[in-house]
């Protein structure tokens, strides 16, 4: 098991997702996911990204949903695989109140795991959360949201996350002249104890599907840092 994995991990796509993250997604520590222009403000692809995965989790505990805006509608998970029976969603007033809350959550151990929806976070608010992951073993996502626009303040990254992700819209792939399955693409732009790349992937849509993601297309293809990474 990898040393930034010691509560396990969840593959993502059996394959060279997998293998730049070193065996999965690490649970029980921080990850960050972001986007840009419109996404950032409806964070539609992100969540997209995240369902599938959370759908994975243990399911004898529940996964908070901690946003200034709350608008995830709970049917409509159900088509990544998600049980919405499992979300509690929590309300908060600014990014300072959901930092704290998520940090509470995380300390407390009674999540699966916790996503918070944050525009801006302090390099000492990141470093908590990861401690607060660590000392329960529960997962933790903030999600880079500004639901009423970036604004001229530019975010910065969370240098404690052990993975750094940018997700967005990408073209399907018609089927009878019909639309395809949707698509998203998904750049690793940080991982602790792996590498980056970047990649079109499809969100299977049940839970018990092999792997949360099947994998369209390599944009950047890592193999040769792969492979050097491995050799170590």
């Amino acid at each position: 098991m990898p040393k930034v994995a010691p509560y396990g991990v969840i593959p993502l796509d059996g394959g060279v997702m997998d293998a730049a993250l070193g065996s999965g997604l690490a649970l029980g520590v921080l990850h960050e996911l972001s986007a840009s222009g419109i996404e950032a403000e409806c964070a539609a692809s992100p969540t997209a990204f995240l369902l599938p995965m959370l759908a994975r989790l243990p399911q004898i505990k529940p996964v908070f949903w901690v946003a200034r805006v709350c608008d995830l509608y709970p049917p409509g998970l159900l088509a990544f695989g998600f049980n919405p029976g499992r979300l509690i969603q929590l309300r908060a007033t600014s990014d300072d109140e959901a930092l704290g809350c998520t940090e509470t959550l995380l300390r407390a151990g009674v999540a699966a795991a916790v996503v918070a929806e944050i525009g801006h976070a302090g390099t000492l608010a990141g470093r908590r959360l990861q401690l607060a992951c660590m000392g329960r073993g529960t997962t933790g996502f903030v999600l880079r949201r500004f639901p009423h626009g970036v604004g001229t303040r530019a975010p910065q990254p969370l240098v404690s996350a052990v993975t750094r992700w940018h997700v967005g819209p990408a073209l399907s792939t018609p089927e009878l002249r019909a639309p395809g399955s949707p698509r998203l693409n998904v750049e690793l732009r940080h991982a602790r104890g792996g590498i980056p790349g970047n990649w079109i992937i499809e969100p299977q849509e049940t839970d018990d599907a092999p792997h949360p993601f099947r994998l369209a297309a390599t944009l950047a293809d890592p193999s040769p840092h792969l492979e050097r990474h491995l050799a170590r």
